[in-house]
């Protein structure tokens, strides 16, 4: 399997500084990730120390869109919340990964989920967001 790193382009904006900021954040765990991959530097402790900054961080994440959502009546927050629900549960899940088979299945999860929770789910709070003057 061979997924490239991703670098911040124009479409993950969701024009909202912090929140900008802590995408890309996300992204820079992503790709500590890949170029673990590609230096075949996986080992259980990169693997353990990332995934755990990846939960603690994707937490506080959520957290700070749910208090958003909450202070100003998102009218889709209840279905965003669950999106961020299941990615706790996966990652929690993949947190006593020991092999490189399941470091791979985490790295094309969260490939998969940062191109399209971000640029499809994220960006239905944008609008508002922006309208809201948020």
């Amino acid at each position: 399997m061979e997924l490239n790193k991703i670098g911040w382009l124009e479409r993950f904006t969701v024009g909202h500084k912090g929140i900008d900021t802590q995408h890309k954040l996300l992204i820079t765990l992503y790709n500590i990730l890949i170029d673990a991959s590609r230096e075949d530097e996986i080992t259980t402790t990169l693997l353990e120390e990332t995934v755990c900054q990846l939960v603690d961080y994707t937490k506080y994440h959520f957290t700070y869109e749910e208090n958003l959502f909450s202070k100003y009546n998102y009218p889709d927050s209840e279905s965003h919340i669950k999106e961020h629900m299941s990615f706790i549960n996966k990652v929690t899940d993949l947190q006593n990964v020991k092999t490189k088979d399941l470091y791979y299945e985490l790295i094309e999860f969260l490939n998969h989920w940062i191109i399209n929770h971000v640029t499809v789910c994220d960006k239905k709070y944008s609008n508002f967001f922006q309208n809201n003057e948020v």
